[in-house]
């Protein structure tokens, strides 16, 4: 190792971890006092998740909220969620803030779980909710494990090589329902790649000015693209109460011609309730059957996310996130978009067929979107 890398000092108290531990720890508990549906067993529901910013890959690829790549690793599901990541983050972010400084262990956080929630995204079916900074925390414990061969003898004393792999290979073993192993693998796959580009002795130098412009540029960026996702959240903030009575009868309680009931019999409806979801998914399904599927198609995309994040259990029970997906789809057939409307129609093509077909006048070209 040259010089530069061995006089490498320790800092006795890692600030920047402990800083960015309690702006986590701060964020949920924020999503506590937010809380607008219930909490089950001590942990949030998908939908104040989905509220709060949380990923789901159809509100990435149907609706454009791109910015839940950053804002879902701010969150975290439960008291054990946040307190097992607190405690791995302390540990991974101290060893690295120690040797090569604080902007360092936030442009890897922030590259990390942006890696890792992409990751996820992509391996992720349409349902999924995705939330923790997990991707990020697992780039730094990689990161680390790498570097423990790279800085002097003693860090990788101090650090126990073997106890960053205790953390690290557990933590990519699909073992436990329910964790995002896809954010972690991702995560990791970039902590490895930004260690072998710190494995340049010039860079593993404590005070490296282009490391240093590295790390803050990266959370920066990162920042910056949570920050307009929280504005949007903001924006659209649910603003229908779904402890509310229903304005609807239930499928079940309704008149056969009520069940579906025209456009002009929506419209007047929603001048009187005009924020209840589920008179615009109605809207969306009388606007197709008129010979409108450009309309409905925007009308189900406006739904769709309203659906998404309402308590599942408020919904009208016909037309639920399929049937909306499909008007999607088929808004988008109409525009021309087959290869888009395929993409989105593909993994409902099940209900596509059978529960859709039902109260849906599809045309032959609509039909072909699915493969009998």
């Amino acid at each position: 190792m040259s010089g530069d890398a061995e006089t490498i000092s320790p800092q006795p108290i890692p600030r920047t971890t402990i800083g960015f531990m309690a702006v986590l720890i701060g964020i949920f508990l924020a999503q506590q006092g937010g809380t607008q549906i219930y909490v089950f067993h001590g942990n949030l529901d998908k939908a104040d998740l989905l509220a709060f910013g949380a990923l789901n890959p159809d509100l990435v690829f149907i609706y454009g909220e791109w910015w839940r790549l950053a804002t879902a690793t701010l969150l975290h599901a439960g008291w054990g969620h946040i307190a097992l990541n607190a405690f791995v983050l302390f540990f991974a972010g101290r060893f690295i803030e120690s040797h090569l400084g604080g902007a360092t262990v936030t442009g890897i956080w922030a590259l990390g779980a942006v890696a890792g929630a992409l990751c996820s995204y992509w391996v992720g079916d349409m349902d999924r909710v995705s939330v923790g900074a997990s991707g990020g925390i697992m780039a730094l414990i990689a990161a680390a494990l790498l570097l423990c061969y790279k800085l002097p003898p003693e860090a990788a004393t101090l650090s126990g090589k073997s106890v960053f792999a205790r953390i690290l290979i557990p933590s990519l073993i699909p073992t436990h329902a329910g964790t995002d192993y896809a954010g972690h693998f991702g995560g990791a796959v970039m902590g490895v790649f930004l260690a072998l580009v710190l494995a340049d002795v010039a860079y593993l130098a404590r005070d490296n000015l282009h490391r240093r412009v590295a790390g803050i540029c990266a959370t920066v960026a990162f920042a910056g693209m949570a920050l307009f996702g929280a504005v949007e959240l903001v924006r659209a903030a649910p603003a229908f109460d779904t402890n509310a009575p229903r304005m609807i009868p239930a499928p079940a309680d309704a008149p056969e011609d009520e069940k579906f009931p025209p456009e002009a019999r929506v419209r007047e409806l929603m001048a009187q309730y005009p924020k209840d979801p589920e008179l615009r998914m109605l809207l969306a399904t009388a606007l197709y059957n008129a010979g409108k599927p450009v309309e409905a198609g925007r009308e189900a995309l406006i739904a769709y996310r309203q659906e998404r994040i309402y308590d599942p259990l408020a919904s009208y029970a016909i037309i639920g996130l399929p049937e909306l997906r499909a008007l999607i789809a088929l808004g988008a057939l109409a525009e021309g978009h087959r290869d888009k409307a395929q993409s989105l129609i593909a993994p409902i093509c099940y209900e596509f067929r059978i529960a859709i077909a039902q109260h849906l006048k599809l045309t032959p070209d609509a039909r072909s979107l699915c493969p009998p």
